[in-house]
């Protein structure tokens, strides 16, 4: 049997008791219940039949399309200034809502439903009120303030706290208390109370408080019934909710128990919440701050104060008006070590709105065979025991790739680049479907492009694709300006990693430092300034700590072969002569190995094959 409850303003009208499988109920003729005769004012025309189908009971409203709506005990029906509450009495509960046209009344949800006070339904509404409006992550003060208020409103008490404890178990602190006379709340509570909670994470539930917790609290405040939670956060206890009521209130009922445990346990997630929230949002400010502080000494990194250097940054900043909305391609041009990635880098980070990701390839690291599938991807089962992987493309969509030693890519994968650019779509190693990318192209060379598209070995087409904008970056040795800078932050760098102090440089070890020619430029300093910090014993930089060639100063007014470029008394070279000497100087020093050879030059060991093998041609021929 179906039970009706009508209810107008919260209040209970009657009860009214359905028999037989089904019933007509609106505001006309006919209807076996009628609005008017509940009481109710309710939109005429609007109503519908209340009838068990299958076992179960629904609502079918007569508003037209509307669908049988299944109902479940104590489920509601709005209706006008009113509503009917569906109690199954018999055959156990039934399901959800009806439809209601939206202009009729107010639609139909947890926190609009009038229920009676006390009722279960108005309860669950104001545990749902609890999490609806508690936003994730609000701060814990807010969190216990609204729990304690609606503890309040589910079980009528007297008195009651929220409280927290401080971080790793630390004091309690109360931070939400109602109906408490002194300043201090704590004081007003029966320790055991507390120790029972807090210490032993268990609830306190009695309705004979006198007896069961015969403390002189509890007696000063002739408390009788008191109902104390653990909140729980990653199962420590770290708070407490407490509520209580005086020799004139009746015992907490077993249904207050269970809705106040149902409250705590929601309490205690949305600290937890609150909790990884703040932790979260101190990491991304950590992050950030970390981000920032990079970008800036990346940017000190540049260094932008030699004439050299301010040229690169009013090219840069044109680039980067140039960039916005578009997806034109640069080319960074300039001896290995002079910060091309640097400048990469900075050119994306600068980028307004850019939130994508910033890829870096060194297309000489890669193996001639593993460069299609690093860059564009592989598709599992091409071969026994390889699983689908997405290439450089892929992972800087929506962002930068930056192509470092383009030029050292074999001739087959830069025919593949040269599609992938020009059609702004990929294939992965084995695959067939084309995949769109958007990415953003910066690429970087120290090689001479002109002699490379005359020997054959760089596809002419594909560096007019590159090379949308060229930016040279300037060796070291052209903006001496910047070492004292550069200097300081690479001191800075390495002293944080080392958990040192930064060292100084007094004035003649800078001079030495400014004189050398630095033929690994930037990446060398770097490299030597590393060395020094690490080593340095009273925190400053000495002639004395500097390498025997630097402290000398025999390469004041050299360049990087030995040769003295400045002085009539040797013969004028040009730039090819000067850099080969240097290589075959270096290549002697180490006893051909070219390995070592290339690391000291600053060069993919490709690249200096590729030089001596051009030169072998030229002395042949």
């Amino acid at each position: 049997m179906v039970q009706l409850r009508v209810y107008r303003g919260g209040a209970l009208l009657g009860e009214l008791d359905l028999t037989g499988d089904a019933v007509e109920i609106g505001d006309r003729e006919g209807d076996v219940v009628r609005w008017d005769r509940l009481g109710l004012a309710a939109t005429p025309g609007f109503g519908g039949r209340l009838a068990r189908l299958g076992g179960r009971w629904v609502f079918h409203a007569r508003e037209a399309g509307a669908s049988p709506t299944p109902l479940t005990d104590g489920d509601v029906l709005p209706i006008g200034d009113g509503s009917i509450e569906v109690v199954e009495t018999v055959s156990g509960p039934v399901v959800a809502v009806a439809t209601i046209p939206d202009d009729e009344v107010t639609p139909v949800g947890v926190a609009s439903v009038p229920h009676p006070p006390g009722s279960a339904g108005e309860r669950i509404r104001l545990l749902a009120d609890f999490l609806s409006d508690v936003d994730l992550g609000a701060p814990s003060e807010e969190v216990l303030h609204r729990a304690l208020d609606q503890a309040f409103r589910l079980v009528q008490c007297e008195r009651g706290i929220a409280a927290m404890r401080e971080a790793d178990g630390g004091e309690l602190r109360v931070v939400a208390s109602q109906g408490m006379s002194g300043d201090d709340p704590r004081s007003e509570l029966s320790r055991r109370v507390l120790e029972t909670v807090l210490g032993q994470g268990r609830d306190v539930f009695t309705g004979n408080a006198p007896v069961d917790i015969p403390t002189v609290s509890v007696n000063l405040q002739s408390i009788r019934a008191i109902c104390a939670l653990p909140l729980k956060i990653q199962s420590q206890v770290g708070g407490v909710l407490y509520v209580d009521r005086g020799p004139s209130g009746s015992p907490f009922s077993e249904e207050d128990l269970a809705f106040l445990q149902l409250l705590a346990t929601l309490v205690g997630r949305r600290l937890e919440e609150a909790r990884r929230y703040v932790e979260a949002e101190t990491e991304r400010r950590r992050l950030a701050g970390k981000l920032a502080s990079r970008d800036a000494e990346e940017e000190r990194d540049l260094a932008w104060t030699s004439p050299a250097m301010r040229k690169v940054r009013g090219d840069a900043e044109r680039l980067l008006r140039a960039f916005q909305g578009r997806s034109l391609p640069v080319l960074i041009t300039g001896e290995s070590g002079t910060g091309k990635e640097v400048l990469a880098r900075w050119l994306h980070s600068n980028l307004d709105g850019n939130a994508g990701p910033f890829v870096a390839v060194n297309c000489a690291a890669i193996p001639k065979e593993l460069a299609e599938s690093e860059l564009f991807g592989i598709e599992q089962g091409v071969a026994s025991g390889v699983m689908r992987r997405i290439g450089k493309f892929q992972q800087a969509n929506g962002g930068t790739l930056f192509l470092d030693e383009v030029g050292e890519m074999d001739l087959p994968i830069q025919t593949k680049l040269l599609r992938a650019l020009e059609s702004r779509t990929i294939v992965r190693v084995g695959g067939r479907e084309e995949l769109p990318i958007d990415v953003r192209i910066i690429s970087a060379t120290n090689a001479v492009f002109t002699d490379m598209i005359r020997e054959g070995t760089f596809r002419e087409d594909l560096f007019w694709r590159l090379n949308g904008v060229e930016v040279g970056m300037p060796p070291l040795r052209e903006r001496r300006e910047d070492i004292p800078v550069l200097c300081e932050v690479f001191a800075r760098k390495y002293a944080e990693d080392f958990g040192l102090p930064a060292p100084t440089f007094d004035r003649e070890a800078m001079a030495r430092l400014m004189a050398w020619s630095w033929p690994g430029n930037v990446r060398e300093l770097k490299q030597r300034v590393g060395a020094l910090t690490a080593l340095v014993h009273d925190g400053v930089i000495r002639v004395d700590d500097l390498p025997g060639p630097i402290a000398s100063g025999t390469d004041a007014a050299h360049g990087p072969s030995g040769f003295a470029a400045e002085s009539n008394e040797q013969p004028l070279v040009t730039l090819a002569e000067l850099e080969m000497a240097h290589i075959h100087r270096v290549l002697k020093a180490t006893g051909g190995d070219r390995a070592r050879a290339a690391d000291i030059l600053g060069i993919h060991k490709k690249t200096l094959g590729r030089k001596l093998a051009a030169q072998a041609a030229e002395n042949a021929a």
